[in-house]
């Protein structure tokens, strides 16, 4: 019996008896949201095992995620098993307790406190880069998540030695690949499993913990921070960290990566680029000087249009709703709002393969929809790392771009749509000092 037409709803393309769109999404997930956006909604329908919504247009996304208490994020990051993977974290924290943690967790991150580990940041950078061999290939991809890896450990944990840091990022890797399986798995796994069952893998989650226990009233960062506000425990603490490392590093890192490639691939940015970074001199840059890097921040912020390391949002609708479109959603509705697909939508980015940091100076923020662009998600459970992200990434791509050039890949790299959005096979470029 065909389904009863619902009123702003389109049907995705294609579909199979039985599985529906399911092995298309897992086989092609950049490919089949493409074709979705193709079809232009506003709100298409994806036939999964529950009723699922794609939306297309920036006043339906910003109702979804702006909305408190009328959508949630997918239980599959707030049950046990996500609970498990991160802690209590602000990251998986239920609706009932999210506001309070954020709170706390927000006034940690403000601008203002964060401003202190630029210079941290800048040590990291020209270490990875003093590493770097002149005139030859280095996998930029990797490179960048092992710097914001490093940045992670210092910042968020104030790790030192290499013992701590190896123990703390292992169990950070870990729990992130746990994470990863329950949030992306075609299948659910049982809350009461383990979250890992090799025994390596689970005395690394395990190590974690002493490891940050030694470490909460040690050197300066994220961490004594957490622990030293009047309503968070040394738990609290701990799981908010520990939030921080799972969410932040590689979605900075691959990002940089994305943006390095992109500003190579321009010649004309490039050059704006430097004469804005040159101007600093010889000197590092500091986090007092972004203000004078308004270029080098709408580099970053263009690259997050073009290739978004978080690529996907879903939420679930908690009780019936209608979206401003005019679609009707019922309880348990699952919602996807994919800045993919929504960053390179010819409507609200003209010309959207096209590489343009202009977008994001006074007159390209003036021009564009509310909610058109989102990489760090909107509303209440937008990213609580926001802040640190961009501080790092404008601080970094200024560095590199001081003291390096590099030469485009030889062939364009192929996308893999994982938890973060990463180049599948690496991204080597070859890197010249300047």
């Amino acid at each position: 019996m065909p389904r009863q037409a619902e009123p702003g709803v389109v049907p995705a393309p294609g579909g199979l008896p039985v599985v529906g769109h399911l092995a298309a999404f897992h086989r092609d997930r950049l490919g089949f949201l493409d074709a979705c956006r193709a079809t232009g909604g506003p709100v298409v329908r994806l036939r999964f095992a529950r009723p699922t919504y794609l939306l297309l247009e920036p006043e339906d996304i910003g109702h979804v995620l702006v909305s408190y208490g009328g959508y949630a994020k997918t239980d599959r990051l707030t049950d046990g098993r996500g609970q498990r993977a991160v802690g209590g974290g602000v990251l998986v924290a239920r609706e009932d307790v999210h506001r309070d943690q954020r709170r706390t967790v927000r006034h940690v991150l403000s601008a203002r406190r964060l401003e202190r580990f630029g210079e941290r940041v800048i040590a990291h950078t020209d270490r990875a880069i003093d590493g770097w061999p002149d005139g030859a290939p280095v996998d930029v991809s990797h490179a960048m998540v092992a710097l914001a890896r490093d940045v992670m450990l210092d910042v968020v944990f104030g790790a030192e030695d290499a013992e701590g840091r190896a123990t703390i990022f292992a169990g950070i890797a870990e729990r992130r690949r746990s994470l990863d399986r329950s949030a992306h798995s075609p299948f659910r796994f049982p809350g009461r499993l383990p979250l890992a069952l090799r025994p390596r893998r689970r005395r690394a989650i395990e190590g974690l913990d002493g490891a940050i226990e030694k470490l909460t009233g040690g050197p300066d960062s994220v961490l004594t921070d957490l622990a030293s506000a009047n309503d968070t425990s040394a738990a609290g603490a701990r799981d908010e960290a520990v939030s921080l490392g799972v969410a932040g590093y590689e979605t900075v890192g691959q990002g940089l990566a994305w943006c390095l490639l992109a500003v190579t691939e321009a010649p004309e940015v490039l050059r704006r680029l430097r004469e804005e970074v040159d101007l600093l001199g010889d000197a590092p840059p500091a986090a007092s000087d972004l203000a004078r890097l308004p270029y080098a921040t709408a580099c970053f912020e263009e690259s997050m249009r073009l290739r978004p390391p978080s690529w996907i949002v879903v939420r679930d609708a908690l009780r019936e709703d209608t979206l401003p479109s005019g679609a009707r959603l019922a309880p348990g509705a699952r919602i996807y709002a994919s800045q993919w697909v929504t960053h390179r939508d010819p409507r609200l980015h003209p010309d959207p393969e096209r590489f343009d940091p202009e977008r994001f100076l006074d007159d390209g923020h003036a021009s564009r929809a509310v909610y058109a662009y989102f990489p760090f998600g909107a509303g209440p459970r937008d990213c609580i790392g926001r802040g640190l992200a961009m501080l790092e990434a404008a601080l970094v791509l200024a560095r590199v771009v001081q003291r390096t050039s590099f030469e485009p890949p030889a062939q364009p790299p192929r996308l893999d749509a994982g938890m973060v959005l990463r180049p599948a096979g690496g991204l080597p470029m070859v890197v010249r000092r300047r």
